[in-house]
């Protein structure tokens, strides 16, 4: 009889331990994705503007990046320390 409690108590020792891999598993996956305070990274700029812009030159503020939308071949405009993004050429002091 014992070496049946025996098998019992091992097979719940044996899921409780793949149910905390698990979790600990599906806690580590968030964590990845998240900054302190809950703010969600994204190692991709978010999608552009809705209106195509005209072609800039002057150079970019700082924090600001070009970016090619894949889907017109357009250049839109990404900052990487606001999370903007812009059609228009970003002027210094603008945006």
């Amino acid at each position: 009889m014992s070496g049946s409690y025996a098998a019992i108590f091992l097979v719940i020792i044996l899921f409780l331990v793949v149910a905390i891999l698990g979790y600990l598993k599906f806690c580590g996956a968030k964590s990845d994705k998240q900054a302190a305070g809950g703010v969600t990274l994204n190692s991709v700029p978010p999608p552009p503007p809705t209106a195509p812009p005209p072609g800039g030159v002057t150079p970019l503020p700082p924090g600001w990046q070009p970016v090619q939308d894949p889907t017109s071949g357009q250049t839109y405009y990404y900052n990487n320390q606001t999370g903007a993004t812009t059609w228009t050429h970003p002027a210094k002091g603008a945006v």
